[in-house]
């Protein structure tokens, strides 16, 4: 497991499509999506990242590995990891890496803008640092994400979730919120 990959989705405002940078084209949901490893970066303007494109759902993401990078492009209305604009996440796991999503009307893990119901974030390890408006779950304007941070003594690491840092007290599902 390695390698590099940049995938970027389309970026002119004025381009027919919406894909995501990895998953599904305009209204395609991201389909089942693994990576254990490597360097990605990754980006849409109204698909997600990594997952559905605009009007898609995210599908399976499973992330065990590797350094992700998702940014918004221009607006960023899907999510930088999850559904795009006006769907639903899907069902995303994340058990290890370093991930920095940042910036749009999308979550930075979860779902985009006006995301449908339906979705799923469950985060067991790695180092996130989810910046944004909408950091992990909904995006704007969305409905509600089921979320879980089940790290463990173990497997715990760093998350940062809208400017503030998760630190785990060493019981599943227990965090503090610190302002950074």
């Amino acid at each position: 497991y390695g390698g590099d990959i940049t995938a970027n989705g389309p970026t002119d405002s004025n381009c027919g499509e919406n894909g995501a940078g990895i998953g599904g084209g305009y209204c395609g949901a991201g389909g089942t999506i693994t990576i254990n490893g490597g360097t990605i970066t990754a980006y849409s303007r109204d698909g997600a990242g990594i997952g559905g494109g605009d009007n898609g759902a995210g599908g399976n993401i499973t992330i065990n590995g590797g350094t992700i990078t998702s940014n918004k492009v221009n607006q960023g209305l899907g999510a930088r990891i999850g559904g795009g604009c006006n769907a639903a996440p899907g069902k995303i796991t994340i058990g290890g890496g370093n991930i920095t999503t940042s910036g749009g009307s999308g979550a930075g893990i979860g779902g985009g803008k006006e995301n449908k119901s339906g979705g799923t974030v469950t985060i067991t390890g790695g180092v996130i640092n989810a910046s944004g408006s909408y950091g992990i779950g909904a995006g704007e304007s969305g409905s509600s994400v089921a979320t879980t941070l089940g790290y463990t003594a173990a497997t715990r690491d760093t998350i940062s979730n809208h400017g503030f840092l998760l630190c785990w007290l060493g019981d599943p599902g227990t965090a503090v919120y610190k302002r950074k």
